[in-house]
């Protein structure tokens, strides 16, 4: 019995010298280019190794909404202009609506109404008609796009947050949308 607990002793202290081996050059930071030492790689400790983090982003969708309806308005004065459709105004309608659905106002000539319908409707496949009056369309955002809107930022503030983390070198960094 007394042979059998020595080797197992030993085993113990030549697996607990190599493993202090082992771990030097992370513990001790050694500089890797200039030092003798026989081991030449440091352990990649983890996030929760390096001082782990758990944050929780969030993203401002109603400002989101209301940028793509900012560029819409632009886009569709800049295209009347190019169609020489002589319009009114075109402009962003925030106050008085669900603050997740910014419309744009478009007033035109009533008689220059068909071409108008037919401009934005070809054109803009991404608004929808949620008001008439004469001289007058009040365009939304249609909900499939709204969907896609909220997917792309969705997918473009993680790919942001990877890139941010990368450039430190975590390794393994656990990102995910809520």
């Amino acid at each position: 019995m007394s042979r059998n607990w020595w080797w197992r002793f030993l085993m113990l202290v030549a697996v607990t010298v190599m493993s202090v081996v082992y771990v030097i050059p992370t513990i001790g930071g050694l500089d890797l280019e200039k030092t003798r030492f026989p081991f030449k790689q440091k352990i990649n400790l983890g996030l929760d190794l390096q001082g782990g983090l758990y944050l929780v982003l969030g993203v401002d969708f109603n400002k989101v909404f209301r940028d793509v309806v900012d560029r819409q308005t632009t886009s569709i004065e800049s295209r009347m202009k190019d169609k020489a459709i002589e319009i009114k105004s075109v402009k962003t309608l925030i106050a008085g609506m669900p603050i997740d659905d910014p419309r744009v106002v478009v007033e035109f000539d009533p008689a220059k109404r068909a071409a108008v319908y037919d401009l934005l409707k070809k054109e803009y496949w991404n608004l929808r008609f949620a008001g008439e009056a004469p001289g007058r369309f009040e365009l939304g955002l249609t909900i499939d796009y709204r969907q896609e809107v909220r997917e792309k930022t969705i997918n473009q503030s993680i790919e942001v947050i990877r890139n941010r983390i990368d450039e430190f070198g975590v390794s393994e960094p656990s990102i995910a949308s809520q």
